[in-house]
């Protein structure tokens, strides 16, 4: 995927998904909105992160 077909598909999940960056790796992490607190697991290094959606 292109750079541009990245942020396309970014920009029309805004309303339903967040996206958040692993601190440890820098992966992208895509999460569901309105779930509250939650913690996320990177799926490529396991490192463990809590976020507000």
């Amino acid at each position: 995927m292109s750079y541009v077909e990245l942020v396309k598909m970014n920009f029309e999940q805004r309303k339903t998904h967040r996206i958040f960056m692993c601190k440890v790796c820098g992966k992208k992490v895509r999460v569901p909105k309105g779930k509250g607190k939650i913690e996320i697991t990177c799926p490529s290094c396991g490192n463990k992160m809590t976020h507000h959606t």
